[in-house]
């Protein structure tokens, strides 16, 4: 060895010296450290720090949140995996693993004690002013496009409090909706995705070819939140609906779950009519309401059911008889067989439900609102 160091003496110094500056970049890189702001003769991090203590904690909030969006840059750092070396591991490891596993005991408990210091990061920001969102929701993007797993979950968390800011940021939610799963943290990073669009609505409905997927995912978790968000994001029925089949017939929650978006965007197709009608019979009453929910917003394509919506205008749930009084009205003028139903129920039922069935009239026979007093 030390013959061939004296043969080749630069190059392989330099070899050497190459390694070394990359491991020590690799492996020592140390978290982000926020700028010195200070306050009361305390930087930032330690009055993040002082979010710990029950004592501290309100005094700790109003000092961060007066510093103003000058603390955000910093506090967005504190989400990130302290060393970059980190990230890379797990990229390379195989399903169900983490890198803390691969640590030795030392670095392991500077990693949790970051993880602990970005637990309070997202309470603080997620509480944050609302005069900072903005600056929030641009500084915490690339995290969604380019982050650990970790990283991105962090910033998903912050996201969900304030969706409507995600508009002209589809892209980056739909990086973390492709994200392979693999083990556990991705698995509650998709939730959390989902969370989001859901969160967002129609605004998030570019998102549709990156939900579909998922809506019969084998794990509970994701395959529920992927149907709840392709409800909420209108998607198109025609689309969802082979994959909602196995849910619709899946345990009483997956039904539940399931019935609650088919009620949203069914298509006016006889099987998934066959689906809300057979709802309207369940002993729970959520999907009875949903049931006749789905029917009305199918409106005179479920016309051929409407005798099915009858009995729920005298359903033991209030709910479930102003949805079904709702539904038939949706139904208009060719529902005339519901019109003495619905006298009968708007005179009979003190509950509240007269109004709606006056409304349901009104669709129905415009001609017979004049007619009508509500008690």
């Amino acid at each position: 060895m030390f013959k061939f160091l004296r043969r080749f003496p630069s190059k392989v110094w330099l070899f050497l010296g190459g390694i070394f500056v990359c491991a020590g970049w690799f492996f020592l890189s140390e978290p982000s450290k926020a700028p010195e702001l200070t306050v009361q003769g305390k930087t930032l991090l330690s009055w993040v720090d002082s979010l710990i203590l029950q004592e501290k904690r309100a005094e700790a909030t109003q000092v961060i949140h007066n510093m103003g969006v000058g603390a955000i840059r910093p506090l967005v750092g504190e989400l990130r995996s302290p060393y970059p070396w980190l990230t890379v591991l797990n990229r390379w490891l195989p399903p169900h693993r983490d890198g803390l596993d691969y640590l030795p005991a030392s670095f392991q408990d500077i990693v949790e004690r970051h993880s602990r210091r970005a637990e309070q990061v997202v309470v603080l920001m997620t509480h944050a002013p609302a005069h900072w969102r903005d600056a929030m929701v641009e500084a915490l993007i690339p995290i969604l496009s380019h982050g650990h797993v970790a990283e991105r979950n962090w910033a998903l968390r912050i996201l969900i409090t304030f969706p409507t800011q995600m508009a002209d940021h589809v892209a980056a939610l739909r990086a973390c909706l492709r994200q392979p799963v693999r083990r556990e943290g991705d698995i509650i990073m998709l939730v959390n995705a989902l969370t989001l669009a859901r969160s967002m609505g129609e605004l998030a409905k570019a998102l549709e070819p990156d939900v579909l997927p998922w809506l019969g995912h084998e794990d509970r978790r994701i395959r529920h939140r992927a149907i709840l968000a392709a409800g909420w994001l209108g998607l198109n029925g025609e689309s969802c609906f082979p994959k909602l089949k196995p849910s619709l017939e899946g345990s009483p929650h997956d039904r539940r779950i399931a019935l609650q978006t088919l009620s949203k965007i069914a298509p006016p197709k006889e099987e998934c009519m066959i689906y809300l009608t057979e709802a309207l019979k369940d002993p729970d009453e959520d999907i009875r309401r949903y049931g006749a929910e789905g029917l009305g917003n199918l409106r005179e394509s479920a016309i051929s059911h409407l005798e099915a919506l009858l009995p729920l205008l005298r359903d033991p749930s209030m709910g479930v008889r102003v949805a079904a009084a709702t539904a038939l009205g949706d139904m208009g003028p060719k529902a005339k067989e519901a019109l003495p139903f619905l006298h009968d129920a708007m005179n009979n039922d003190f509950s509240g439900v007269g109004q709606e069935c006056r409304m349901a009239i009104e669709k129905i026979d415009p001609t017979q609102i004049g007619q009508i007093i509500v008690r």
